[in-house]
């Protein structure tokens, strides 16, 4: 979606936009901070939520900048353990509290909020499991001391990192698939970091998505084909429901001679 499109969504009855910062399908980066802007200055009122899951494994969630009033994303998504964090303004979350919208037992009062949307018992495992990311973000600096103290600075310099080894796969792969007259790559054909992140889906008039995924696992090269829950996408863009994209997947630790294998594999399909 570009900024046009949702100008011409919004109206002054308008009280809640909700926008992925990442299509999981597409790979293509959402401009949140030109759409906040674009939704609050229409009406103060609507809220915008934004999800985040695809966008969390691969840059930085600033959230005060953005202005956005709630996000949320999922810790296995950034290298911890399976569960979820919601973030909301104070404004939004108080809004919500004199709705009494908060689905916890009735008991519960809606000014705790944290009780009121944490619903059920908490997993605890999880919760510690977060703290194993300290290490993990410290070892992206081949420090010694894993335990030594994560700051906000630290974990932007940790994710410019990640964006860095993330754009010479991403560039190698998207100039490859636009070389292939069979391929239709969908989402940005841009490999410019602040464009896309490297999560590349395809289609091929030669062969199924499905049977290229066959291939690709053959080879031990993870990667997923169908329509990842991007259903109405699929839809929209009149594409076999079932069979729906090839999806490739490249993060911060991935290589480029795993990417020039999976090149070479393609090479011989495509």
């Amino acid at each position: 979606m570009n900024i046009n499109e949702l100008k011409q969504l919004l109206s002054s009855r308008t009280r809640l936009v909700a926008l992925p910062h990442v299509s999981n399908l597409l790979g293509d980066i959402l401009d949140v901070q030109q759409m906040a802007t674009l939704v609050h200055e229409n009406n103060p009122q609507t809220r915008l939520i934004i999800d985040g899951v695809a966008y969390a494994p691969h840059r930085l969630i600033d959230v005060k900048a953005w202005n956005v009033d709630f996000y949320g994303f999922s810790f296995y998504k950034v290298y911890g353990p399976h569960i979820s964090v919601l973030y909301g303004t104070k404004e939004a979350w108080l809004e919500l509290t004199k709705a009494k919208a908060g689905s916890n037992h009735f008991f519960i009062p809606q000014e705790d909020i944290t009780y009121q949307y944490e619903v059920g018992c908490m997993n605890h495992e999880a919760c510690a499991g977060i703290l194993a990311l300290k290490k993990y973000f410290n070892k992206v600096f081949d420090q010694e001391n894993t335990n030594e103290e994560m700051t906000r600075d630290k974990i932007e310099r940790v994710f410019d990192v990640f964006s860095k080894l993330e754009q010479s796969l991403t560039e190698c792969l998207v100039k490859y698939l636009l070389t292939k007259p069979s391929v239709t790559l969908l989402g940005s054909k841009s490999y410019d970091s602040l464009i896309r992140v490297p999560t590349i889906s395809f289609i091929s008039t030669k062969m199924l998505s499905a049977d290229i995924a066959r291939v690709l696992h053959t080879n031990k090269i993870a990667c997923r084909n169908g329509h990842m829950y991007a259903y109405r996408l699929v839809q929209a863009l009149g594409l076999d429901m079932n069979d729906g994209v090839l999806r490739l997947s490249g993060l911060h630790y991935n290589t480029r001679e795993e990417i020039d294998k999976v090149i070479q594999i393609l090479d011989s399909l495509l």
